[in-house]
């Protein structure tokens, strides 16, 4: 009897994969000296000079474009966008990117509220702040979660098919998006520079996992159809 042949299936250590592993290992690494620098107050005047400068540029129009950014990056709108692809995903029959982004986006939250009460940095009053917010400031969750966002999508959006600038100029507009977002955070006074750099490197670790996650997801998926094709 002659064997049947079947297409081989990706291995799961991968270059996609190793590439997570070193993106998360060393964001990681970042993420442990800026929280040890944080505990020992080792940034406080690196913190309230910037602050300041960005202050410096305060005006009624800055302001009304910070709080909308704000809004952007806010439990709800990003609750909204996320909302937005996975209805696209959906269509589209990529059940296991919609769930991953609302694994993601659930997952910023849970991280966000975690931390904070562990680190328990207090908001900077360096200023008026232009926003009433009485939580704990570290990590900054808008940031944390506008680049998991901007991040995985963008990802993804240059993975499928062929990369065409079109694609290369969605993926730098989100990523510049969640930029202004974070800067929003620190104009508007309630959030130091720290909290900013924690929450985008704490983003690349949490976006490589569930970036990872779902190409393992994936990968199985292909072994089991292959079993019965």
């Amino acid at each position: 009897m002659s064997s049947v042949q079947t297409k081989p299936i990706p291995i799961i250590v991968s270059r996609p994969l190793l590439l997570g592993l070193a993106v998360a290992i060393l964001a990681g690494a970042g993420f442990l000296l800026l929280a040890h620098g944080v505990l020992n107050d080792q940034f406080t005047s690196l913190n309230h000079h910037l602050l300041l400068a960005i202050h410096a540029h305060q005006s009624p129009l800055l302001t009304a474009v910070a709080r909308a950014l704000s809004f952007i990056g806010s439990a709800v709108g990003i609750t909204l966008l996320g909302g937005a692809v996975c209805v696209v995903w959906i269509r589209k029959r990529r059940s296991v990117d919609a769930w991953m982004i609302g694994v993601l986006l659930v997952g910023c939250a849970l991280i966000t509220e975690a931390m904070k009460h562990i680190y328990q940095q207090s908001r900077p009053q360096v200023f008026p702040p232009l926003e009433a917010i009485f939580n704990f400031s570290f990590p900054s969750g808008h940031t944390l979660t506008s680049f998991s966002f901007a991040l995985f999508v963008s990802v993804l959006m240059l993975r499928r098919g062929r990369p065409t600038l079109q694609r290369w100029c969605a993926a730098l507009g989100l990523l510049a998006t969640a930029l202004l977002i974070a800067t929003s955070r620190m104009y508007l006074g309630v959030h130091w520079p720290t909290d900013v750099a924690a929450g985008i490197l704490v983003a690349a670790i949490w976006t490589s996992a569930c970036l990872m996650t779902r190409r393992w997801v994936l990968t199985r998926r292909m072994r089991r159809q292959s079993r019965y094709s």
